[in-house]
């Protein structure tokens, strides 16, 4: 999680037509992506993991001091509370940062290139 990647965070959207710049770009010959889309893929998956690595950072060092409460010994509703807060709202950050990315990935493509995109990801 740390270099960014969405770990299935966004996995309901690839799975129902909205695939993610990183997949695409895998696919690439198979979904015969014009030089200017490829541009723009690199652009929108260089976008995203420019913000979604910091996020994973910040999220393994939530999830960190949460098991950091319990290790210590000082583990209280509240600091418990206020932990999971923390780390669930920079999850929820990593999420949308994926998810966003997946919406703009699909519009890039045509129906024909996601209807490619799905068989290759999905039906094979």
């Amino acid at each position: 999680m740390s270099d960014g990647r969405g770990f299935g965070l966004a996995f309901a959207a690839d799975q129902h037509g909205y695939p993610g710049p990183m997949h695409v770009l895998e696919l690439k010959d198979r979904l015969r992506l014009s030089p200017d889309q490829e541009r723009a893929m690199h652009r929108l998956k260089d976008a995203m993991f420019g913000e979604s690595r910091p996020a994973a950072a910040r999220l393994l060092a939530a999830e960190q001091r949460l098991r950091s409460l319990f290790a210590a010994g000082a583990a209280t509703e509240v600091t418990v509370r206020a932990a999971v807060a923390d780390a669930e709202q920079t999850r929820t950050e990593l999420r949308l940062i994926h998810l966003l990315a997946h919406l703009q990935t699909r519009d890039l493509l045509s129906v024909e290139q996601r209807r490619l995109y799905h068989t290759a990801r999905w039906q094979e």
